[in-house]
C-alpha cells in the first residue's frame, strides 16, 4: 500500500473509531503577467482526525494572499470541512470572500477543520478551492 495513504486509513483502537482526512488546497487563477498571483502558504494539510461522536477535529491553518487581482479571492471548503478567518470560532460550510484593495489581498489566515457528524471513514483527497482573477 502506498505509504502516503496508509496513514489515513481507518484505525480501530479498542472499539474507538477515528475519522481522519487529507486535505489538498487547489488554487485556481488566470495568471496573465509577472507580479500577479494568488499564493497559499501550503498545498496540503494532513492529520485531521477525531474520535467517532466527538468532532469536529482540531483546526489547522494556512495563509492566502494575492496581487494584481481584478476580483476578490474566494475560499470554498469541500463538503466535509469547515473554514473560518478567526481561530476557534466562526466556522462555516460556505465560501469565505477575501476582499481586495487596490488589486491586493494581504496575507490572511484561513482556519480549517473536519466538520462534526461524519460517519466513520477516511476522507482523503478533498479540496479547498482558492480562486481569484488577476489582470
Amino acid at each position: 500500500m502506498n505509504k502516503v495513504f496508509s496513514v489515513f486509513k481507518l484505525l480501530k483502537l479498542k472499539k474507538l473509531y477515528v475519522i481522519s482526512a487529507l486535505l489538498i488546497l487547489f488554487v485556481g487563477v488566470n495568471n496573465k503577467g509577472f507580479g500577479q498571483s494568488v499564493v497559499t502558504s501550503v498545498t496540503t494539510l494532513t492529520g485531521f482526525s477525531y474520535s467517532f461522536g466527538s468532532g469536529p477535529s482540531s483546526e489547522q491553518s494556512f495563509t492566502v494572499s494575492g496581487t494584481g487581482l481584478t476580483n476578490n479571492i474566494t475560499v470554498t471548503p469541500s463538503a466535509n470541512f469547515e473554514i473560518s478567518i478567526t481561530s476557534g470560532s466562526g466556522f462555516r460550510l460556505t465560501p469565505v470572500t477575501l476582499t481586495r484593495a487596490g488589486g491586493i489581498v494581504n496575507a490572511t489566515s484561513i482556519y480549517v477543520r473536519l466538520k462534526v457528524g461524519l460517519t466513520v471513514a477516511t476522507y482523503s483527497g478533498e479540496n479547498i478551492v482558492v480562486a481569484g482573477s488577476i489582470k
